[in-house]
């Protein structure tokens, strides 16, 4: 999904993360010289490491057909954390760039796919450093999902 078109796109891929769960897998922002605040020094195409998650997700919890091989969804809401995403530049020189998606709310219609025998979450397939953040999203350890609060033995809560 690609937000703005000609000066500072930014993109948005969504995938699945952990076996069938889906993320927020890639954000690219791609600033040149159209972009405010973007001098000729810091131009250059942004993006993350693999693997963010998670979103704040406001629309129906259930298709209206659960069986169904595909389903259009109407009036789909989704927010984004109040948290800083860091992203990379690797050319003309390595750079950083942090960014707060909190604000970025997306709406409108959404197909959703998927399999009824679909797999559930896995907390392993977190890799190191990183575990279930209580809502079934892989967070660094030591942090909680928002909503989630870290329990004395290392677990998230509600």
């Amino acid at each position: 999904m690609a937000l703005a078109q000609g000066a500072c796109p930014l993109k948005l891929v969504f995938g699945a993360g952990n076996g069938s769960f889906g993320g927020l897998t890639e954000v690219r922002l791609t600033a040149d010289s159209a972009c405010p605040g973007f001098l000729d020094a810091v131009e250059g195409v942004y993006s993350s490491p693999a693997g963010f998650a998670p979103w704040s997700y406001l629309g129906p919890q259930e298709v209206s057909e659960p069986q169904a091989a595909s389903v259009c969804l109407e009036t789909v809401r989704l927010g984004f954390p109040d948290r800083v995403i860091r992203l990379y530049r690797s050319s003309p020189s390595p750079a950083e760039l942090a960014v707060n998606l909190g604000g970025l709310e997306l709406n409108g219609r959404l197909l959703s796919t998927g399999d009824a025998n679909g797999r559930c979450f896995d907390p392993s397939a977190c890799g190191p450093g990183r575990h279930d953040g209580g809502d079934g999203w892989c967070v660094e350890s030591g942090r909680c999902s928002p909503g989630y609060r870290l329990s004395a033995s290392g677990d998230c809560s509600p």
